[in-house]
């Protein structure tokens, strides 16, 4: 469980970490905590980082390869946006903006 926190990047600070904390003993069923009470988003994280960087071809554009990763992260996510922004260290106005830009709006841009 120690290793999932030190992964995660922890972009809140001390207020996201004390919210995390908070959430997890309102909602821990026990008398200790567990990694199942740690909430998805940072588990989710935490997956993606073990998984192998992306290899990523020579010929594409930024905006190809930024369009390409919000898509897939969205499609990891089912279409939760706010999860995806997460994921992705972007605000969820940030990331509505880049779906209508890349004509996301599909499945992969559902909330």
């Amino acid at each position: 469980m120690r290793e999932i926190f030190f992964r995660y990047s922890w972009p809140g600070n001390v207020r996201e970490l004390r919210n995390c904390i908070e959430s997890m003993v309102l909602t821990a069923q026990g008398e200790v905590l567990d990694v199942e009470n740690i909430p998805e988003w940072i588990r989710l994280e935490n997956t993606l980082q073990k998984q192998s960087p992306l290899s990523i071809p020579p010929g594409y554009s930024m905006e190809e390869y930024e369009r390409e990763i919000i898509r897939a992260t969205l499609e990891y996510t089912g279409g939760n946006r706010a999860e995806a922004a997460k994921i992705l260290k972007i605000g969820e106005r940030t990331l509505y903006r880049k779906i209508k830009k890349y004509n996301l709006g599909g499945d992969e841009g559902k909330h």
